[in-house]
């Protein structure tokens, strides 16, 4: 949507409206074919539960959200227990979804353990399908870095992200157009925590390294990524004359520690 077009901006907020009365309707009668017959159906109860909660997440009406999120986890929940296969990605996703709306209030426990339970999912389901669900392994691991970031858990969150990158890096040797965005999105990532830990010349390795995958995506789409390219630029030359100075100071200390004493 483009929020500077008033007319699309109309159109789109009409047709969240929409969606959400007819969702609202749809889920009144699941409930009641639910009273006589509820093996029928659970799975469309449970999905338009999903849906409802979406619009509503879109609608910032959360309190709604979070518990059609969660009543629909608990009906995937049973499902899975019967077609694991099936359903499995279906409570990932809504934990995703959970994931989010509890990290808008800083529910940081109930925020990690949706997360945690969420990757342990697709990497289940990374191992029959990679192609599908590694991407979904690398955004989770993302995720979970940047919650880690958020409270100063820098080594779990370092890891998190360099397991990412490393998908990332496998995803763009078939699928370059799609991954090479996140790849160095990843990469500074990476530099930021280094950054963190006062690890400077790991961190300019990375920045250099997020700078060149921009530049492939530039030749494409010319200046997307001038402005963040300039930032990094900046930090490595901000680092590399720390390094400078800090290596000038050791220097310093030396040569007074082995003057001859008058």
């Amino acid at each position: 949507m483009d929020i500077d077009n008033p007319q699309e901006r109309e159109e789109t907020v009409a047709k969240i409206v929409k969606d959400e009365r007819e969702y609202q309707e749809a889920l009144k009668v699941y409930r009641n074919m639910a009273r006589t017959n509820p093996g029928s159906v659970v799975s469309a109860l449970a999905t338009t539960l999903f849906r409802l909660g979406t619009t509503h997440d879109i609608m910032e009406r959360y309190t709604e959200a979070e518990a059609e999120y969660k009543e629909a986890l608990i009906h995937f929940r049973k499902l899975a227990t019967k077609e694991p296969t099936k359903y499995m990605v279906n409570i990932a996703r809504i934990l995703d979804q959970l994931a989010t709306l509890h990290g808008r209030y800083n529910r940081r426990q109930e925020q990690e353990g949706e997360l945690l339970e969420a990757l342990g999912i697709y990497r289940l389901l990374a191992e029959v399908r990679p192609d599908e669900f590694n991407p979904y392994v690398a955004i989770t691991l993302e995720s979970l870095s940047i919650l880690h970031d958020k409270v100063a858990r820098y080594l779990e969150a370092l890891e998190e992200r360099k397991e990412s990158l490393e998908i990332y890096r496998e995803l763009v040797k078939t699928r370059p157009e799609s991954f090479q965005e996140p790849m160095g999105t990843a990469h500074t990532g990476v530099g930021l925590l280094y950054a963190r830990l006062n690890r400077k010349a790991d961190a300019i390795a990375h920045f250099q390294a997020a700078i060149d995958v921009y530049q492939l995506v530039n030749l494409k789409r010319p200046g997307r990524y001038a402005q963040q390219n300039a930032q990094l630029r900046d930090l490595i030359n901000m680092f590399r004359r720390e390094i400078a100075l800090e290596t000038l100071g050791r220097t310093i200390t030396v040569s007074a520690n082995q003057r001859p004493k008058s």
